[in-house]
């Protein structure tokens, strides 16, 4: 085959490409912006104890994610050491459908307990939650898409999700 027809084949492949990317995003539309605002409700015996909140902005059939926290190290048989993310850590994929959302949402919170609960021996303890959800809400309407109590502490734990489609 010489260059020239290699060429043209090449650059027509390509048109093709496109073309049919263009009518994908004809036949779908072109993806729409979210806010998704997640807030972690914490209470004990009834009482709220502290909602800690959370924001990103998520192009619809993608995802978006927040890292936050440290690395830490920790002692493992012969004198090794391990090393643990310890943080929050948060996953969320929108996808909306004739106007109805499907929400994705992957939420982990871990933080080290108290020195007086670790045994020198074992080292450090860490306290998780984590929540690995899929659930169908509208625009605007906060949903909660999970809840937990702590069987140690006693405090109980509400995850709510809210998916805004921004104009």
């Amino acid at each position: 085959m010489s260059k020239l027809t290699m060429t043209m084949l090449l650059v027509c492949g390509l048109g093709a490409v496109a073309s049919a990317e263009e009518n994908l995003v004809a036949k779908s539309g072109p993806p729409h912006l979210y806010r998704v605002d997640l807030n972690l409700l914490e209470s004990s015996d009834g009482k709220k104890v502290g909602i800690h909140s959370y924001s990103m902005v998520v192009t619809d059939r993608d995802s978006g994610s927040i890292r936050m926290g440290s690395n830490l190290p920790f002692s493992a048989a012969a004198g090794s050491v391990t090393r643990h993310d310890v943080g929050t850590f948060i996953n969320c994929n929108v996808n909306e459908q004739e106007g109805v959302i499907l929400l994705r949402t992957s939420f982990e919170v871990s933080e080290l307990t108290s020195a007086a609960a670790s045994d020198p021996k074992l080292g450090p303890v860490t306290h998780k939650l984590s929540f690995a959800t899929t659930s169908v809400t509208t625009s605007g309407k906060p949903a909660t898409v999970g809840a937990a109590e702590d069987p140690v502490s006693k405090r109980r734990y509400q995850l709510d999700v809210t998916a805004t489609r921004l104009k």
